[in-house]
């Protein structure tokens, strides 16, 4: 070695080692000049997912902090005679489908909500589609469908009743009517204000027969039932829409976007 001391390079404050019989052994791993690894960035599938995941969450909190408040306000605020609790719903759902209570009623329903809405859009498609290869024919008829448009179809349950009775038919003639002109919303609308009126079974009249005997829980317990009916029917005409028009442009993107 020279009397001056080691080379420059092993003075670096960098290296490390130690002599050794003479030699002078560094360690390489002071040299690495190799980076930290960086953060891994999310793989789109599982960003696609964590992004699902929080919208789902954002649409659930709103109705979660609203059952919290009734829970909370009924017994409190209003009388559980007028709106019962959340958890007393829950139990009466529990109650009429454990009981078989419930299954001819939803039956019934469900007979007359697909009958009527298959109608209604046949009847439907079959109007347009004549009404659209003819202009003239549109030409005439469209005041008087425009002024049948105009009366409340529920207007017209007592006459359904009175020409069909008080059995399915009315209902179903009830509902098509109204699928005729509107979709799903409106033919469980006219299904249940059909039962409402006058009928042996169905959801509708469940609802009434608990109102009238003061049973805010029945009466709730049929609403939930009602709203997955509209949900589950929504979400499956939704599915055959994409899957029999995936022919059609998305509104808003030209073709050459596609």
């Amino acid at each position: 070695m020279s009397r001056y001391g080691p080379p420059s390079a092993l003075r670096s404050t960098s290296a490390t080692g130690c002599i050794e019989n003479g030699r002078i052994t560094v360690n390489n791993a002071a040299y690495s000049t190799s980076e930290p690894p960086a953060t891994e960035e999310l793989a789109p599938g599982r960003r696609s997912r964590l992004t699902r995941s929080g919208h789902l969450l954002l649409g659930l909190l709103p109705g979660i902090a609203l059952i919290v408040f009734w829970q909370w306000a009924a017994g409190r605020l209003i009388k559980e005679i007028y709106i019962s609790k959340p958890t007393a719903v829950a139990q009466r759902l529990y109650e009429i489908f454990a009981s078989g209570e419930i299954y001819p009623h939803l039956w019934t329903t469900a007979q007359e909500l697909v009958l009527g809405y298959v109608i209604g859009v046949a009847l439907g498609v079959i109007g347009g589609y004549a009404l659209g290869r003819s202009p003239r024919m549109a030409g005439v008829l469209e005041p008087y469908v425009m002024a049948f448009y105009g009366i409340p179809k529920i207007a017209l349950a007592p006459l359904f009743i009175i020409w069909f009775g008080i059995g399915i038919r009315s209902k179903v003639a009830l509902a098509s009517i109204m699928v005729f002109f509107l979709v799903i919303p409106y033919s469980v609308i006219g299904v249940i204000v059909g039962e409402f009126t006058s009928s042996i079974q169905g959801l509708g009249l469940f609802i009434h027969e608990a109102s009238a005997t003061y049973d805010p829980a029945g009466v709730f317990a049929g609403i939930t039932i009602l709203l997955v009916f509209v949900i589950a029917a929504n979400l499956l005409a939704n599915r055959l829409e994409r899957r029999l028009l995936r022919w059609r442009t998305p509104s808003g993107v030209r073709p050459n976007e596609i």
